[in-house]
């Protein structure tokens, strides 16, 4: 027996697997962050090319693995802050912070912060298809820039348009 959904449940198929495969890529991505940071390592340059995935088959989402690259910037932090270099201490200082704890959180935090960006940009370009509109830098500007991380704003104005249809749900 050949079985043709109807296309309305294909497209609703279609949408959840990529909902799944979205939600296993950022579980993926900052377990393997936790991971690191479990370790004193912080990456200091995670972005959309250092996060690597298995694949990009929608319908293997159960299996997807991703891994980090890129260590080229990474510090092992286990024997404190001394291997940072001056410009992550210079802004570290910046802010007030000054014990190695302190320090450590902050830049770990800066590891998540780049994480974040990064798979916002792959959300987006999962859900809408990539465009000039949907790199980090941008999605920075509208997410912490204009609408300071407030999702209800977020959600309506990315809503007024069809093409973040998806992506609005999603979130």
């Amino acid at each position: 027996i050949f079985f043709n959904p109807d296309p309305l449940e294909r497209l609703e198929y279609t949408k959840m697997s990529k909902f799944s495969f979205v939600r296993r890529v950022i579980q993926r991505t900052l377990a393997a962050l936790a991971f690191c940071h479990s370790r004193s390592v912080v990456h200091r340059s995670l972005g959309p090319s250092t996060i690597l995935l298995s694949t990009l088959d929608l319908a293997l989402a159960d299996t997807v693995e991703v891994r980090l690259s890129n260590f080229g910037t990474a510090v092992d932090i286990s024997d404190g802050v001394k291997n940072l270099g001056t410009q992550a201490m210079d802004i570290a200082l910046d802010r007030g912070l000054r014990t190695p704890v302190e320090i450590a959180t902050f830049i770990r935090s800066e590891d998540t912060h780049a994480a974040g960006l990064a798979l916002l940009e792959f959300v987006f370009g999962v859900l809408a298809g990539p465009s000039d509109r949907t790199n980090s830098a941008t999605l920075e500007r509208i997410f912490e820039g204009l609408f300071f991380l407030e999702m209800a704003e977020i959600r309506e104005y990315f809503a007024h348009d069809e093409e973040w249809s998806e992506v609005v749900e999603f979130l």
